[in-house]
């Protein structure tokens, strides 16, 4: 049992070094009950579909029927010791586009 908790414990921490999640409540379109609004631009989209706010930036938005959800690069993917800064224009969609970038 030991043994199972330490593995689940290590992909938990592995899986959230890979991305940058972050979440808040859901903005339902009054329009279309079955959009949901980016918080940001104000822009509708379905809910339960990947929605790609900025063409140039990587990362990508999904809504539930009460989550707003963006994920983005997160520092596992960067070497030690490396800065990065993601190329623009976005060639590669997210989470391809994360390695994608340009070292300094």
């Amino acid at each position: 049992m030991k043994t199972v908790l330490i593995i689940f414990a290590t992909a938990t921490l592995v899986q959230s070094i890979m991305a940058a999640i972050s979440t808040g409540p859901t903005k339902i379109d009054p329009n279309n009950p079955n959009n949901c609004l980016d918080h940001e631009t104000g822009k509708s989209f379905p809910i339960g579909e990947y929605y790609y706010p900025h063409p140039d930036e990587c990362y990508v938005a999904i809504c539930s029927d009460d989550t707003f959800e963006t994920q983005s690069c997160g520092i596992g993917r960067i070497k030690p010791g490396e800065i990065c800064h993601i190329k623009k224009p976005r060639k590669l969609p997210y989470p391809e586009c994360c390695t994608d970038c340009i070292g300094y």
